[in-house]
């Protein structure tokens, strides 16, 4: 991380007196980021900490902590907030993780500079944890140069400078927030540190006071901030150079709203996970056609390569400076193949488009037939009278197996009705298309959006 660093490290040496990094209660300015940072750099060398694992909610002081660490530890595991101890225990113990930050400890604050333990620069690596389902979750390992090649595509493509203010609403220990971080700090740009959208009412009056010019949130965060603003999202927006949206897609009436409102905004959304950061971009701007459906996932980014496993229809997968290096569970790392990552997605080339379709791990095979359940899903939320989907598979004497819809309807809507508009939508498919049952229930979601695919009828 050494540029983002030294050229951070620069603008708060060059501009002592400017305000640097905001947050609700609080203003620090580069003399106060220099301060904090070289105490930070004294705690880490006098512990002769090499391994560092950072837990907090989004602060100025997990900022500093993570920047301190540049040159002096060989490991930064970034762990979740949500993580409870006795995960943390593990990862500790398992990855000999000399130090756990969790909130960090105002006492860093007042180591005074004597009896330095002077340490040798190392070769840096993140390590992120995805949000997997197992008890102890599987670690990224990311290196500088991948993360460095990512952060000087986004910064370009956004013009980002050193006057720009840039709302940082994203988890630092999500790869998208913490990428964005690394755009601000490699810039010297102004950083607005706020940990998620929760005092959203306070956020909106610091942004129409201070001017934020970037913005960037995942599509649920869209959502959230498009029923909240209302009437007011042309005043939110009205210095905002930049916004960049996270990778999961975005409905038409959201993507309509976005062209009405922020219609002076370069706009970019992308398709990426933990473990490749970026690797497609697609402009959502007002000059571009908002009608490009939901699913298209842009073009490839410069460094990044791309392959379908069948040709046009089948599994994608990707090389290039964007990767990851390797996964620390050793288990995953079969999903790289001659430096090819599988990605899991389901993806089909048509007119030189790529459009995703679903996940392998959500496909039925019915009578040797591979069905997307997420394509099926898309088809039956684009119903206007259907809130959200869940396609799963059910036993049928027949075709062995059948699909099943799980439908959350919108209020005050007949049931009936939508089983008819559902058979209509379908009626083209072939007959396996059509769903062996249908019930109507409410979905569930995990912390991070996505559906729990486990079904039971009562």
């Amino acid at each position: 991380m050494s540029e983002i660093y030294d050229n951070f490290n620069k603008i708060i040496k060059k501009y002592p007196k400017k305000k640097i990094i905001y947050n609700l209660n609080k203003t620090y300015t580069g003399k106060d980021c220099e301060d904090l940072l070289e105490k930070a750099k004294q705690f880490i060398k006098l512990n002769n900490i090499k391994t560092i694992g950072i837990k907090s909610p989004n602060n100025l002081d997990w900022i500093i902590l993570y920047l301190a660490s540049d040159k002096l530890c060989n490991r930064i595991y970034i762990l979740k907030n949500n993580f409870n101890s006795k995960i943390v225990n593990k990862l500790k113990n398992k990855y000999k993780i000399d130090y756990i930050a969790k909130n960090i400890p105002k006492k860093i604050r007042k180591f005074k500079k004597n009896n330095l333990i002077r340490k040798k620069s190392s070769k840096r690596e993140d390590v992120l944890f995805t949000s997997g389902t197992t008890d102890l979750p599987k670690g990224v390992v990311i290196n500088k140069e991948s993360f460095l090649h990512i952060v000087k595509i986004l910064t370009k493509k956004f013009n980002q400078n050193k006057n720009d203010l840039e709302l940082l609403s994203m988890p630092f220990d999500h790869s998208f927030g913490l990428v964005r971080l690394r755009c601000c700090l490699y810039k010297g740009s102004k950083m607005f540190v706020s940990n998620g959208l929760v005092n959203f009412p306070d956020i909106y009056n610091f942004s129409q006071k201070n001017k934020i010019t970037g913005l960037s949130l995942v599509p649920s965060g869209v959502f959230v901030i498009k029923n909240l603003l209302k009437n007011k999202a042309k005043e939110f927006n009205k210095n905002l150079k930049y916004f960049e949206i996270g990778s999961s897609g975005i409905n038409f009436e959201t993507r309509m709203w976005l062209k009405k409102n922020f219609n002076k905004t370069n706009i970019i959304h992308h398709y990426g996970m933990t473990e490749a950061s970026r690797s497609f971009l697609i402009n959502r701007g007002f000059k571009d056609n908002l009608k490009i459906s939901n699913d298209i996932i842009g073009n490839v980014i410069d460094g990044c390569k791309y392959k379908i496993s069948n040709n046009f229809k089948g599994e994608l997968l990707l090389k290039g400076k964007n990767l990851f290096d390797k996964y620390l569970d050793q288990d995953n790392n079969k999903k790289i193949d001659n430096k090819w990552f599988k990605t899991g997605d389901i993806v089909e080339k048509k007119n030189g488009r790529l459009k995703l379709i679903g996940r392998i791990d959500n496909q039925i095979n019915i009578g040797g037939n591979k069905v997307q359940s997420e394509f099926i899903e898309n088809l039956i939320e684009s119903l206007t009278n259907v809130k959200k989907c869940l396609c799963f598979q059910v036993n049928d004497e027949i075709f062995n197996k059948r699909i099943a819809l799980q439908i959350e309807k919108e209020t005050d809507i007949d049931k009936k009705e939508i089983i008819i508009s559902i058979q209509k939508l379908l009626k083209d498919y072939p007959d396996y298309y059509q769903p062996k049952e249908i019930y109507f229930k409410k979905i569930k979601f995990t912390k991070n959006g996505k559906k729990i695919r486990s079904f039971k009828k009562k």
